[in-house]
């Protein structure tokens, strides 16, 4: 329902799931909701087209996103699926809108949501790294790690990209 529906990223949805449920099944029942989900998604935006994202996310935020991730939308949209506070659904859309391959797609959903199921889960939820003291310079270095990390592939994502191109075209030729 989360990428459907509300306007809000997983990792509210991952952490309120934690007063409810089991550390494991949040992650379980959140994969369950967030693949089919994250697939419909990408589907509207690849098939209902640009005039009908733009009445559902707003003209505005679509050609902010399509202009950000111009020449490395592959490599750019995969990080950006790592940022907890990112809206999914819209990522989800203009990722159907994108050069993003299906399959790709669902690969790169599977994994950074996985990732992030398990991080907002055993790590924020659980108190691991404590959101007080020391702990506040370990978030901070999290953080700026992840921004770093979204800047370089902003940066590099057009290079990147032509290196993963070319090394799938090479195995599609053998």
């Amino acid at each position: 329902v989360q990428v459907l529906f509300l306007p809000i990223p997983a990792t509210i949805s991952i952490l309120a799931g934690l007063l409810l449920f089991q550390p494991h099944q949040v992650v379980l029942y959140s994969m369950i909701g967030i693949m089919p989900a994250s697939i419909i998604m990408f589907f509207f935006g690849r098939y209902a087209g640009r005039g009908m994202v733009n009445w559902i996310i707003g003209e505005e935020t679509t050609n902010k996103y399509l202009t950000m991730i111009k020449g490395k939308d592959v490599s750019l949209l995969t990080v950006m699926f790592l940022m907890p506070f990112l809206p999914d659904d819209t990522l989800c859309v203009v990722a159907g809108l994108s050069t993003m391959k299906f399959w790709y797609f669902t690969i790169v959903i599977f994994i950074t949501r996985m990732i992030l199921c398990l991080f907002s889960v055993y790590i924020m939820g659980s108190g691991v790294i404590p959101f007080s003291g020391g702990g506040m310079l370990i978030w901070a270095v999290i953080g700026a790690g992840t921004l770093g990390l979204l800047v370089l592939t902003w940066k590099k994502g057009d290079v990147v990209q032509e290196k993963i191109a070319k090394l799938f075209s090479k195995k599609e030729k053998k």
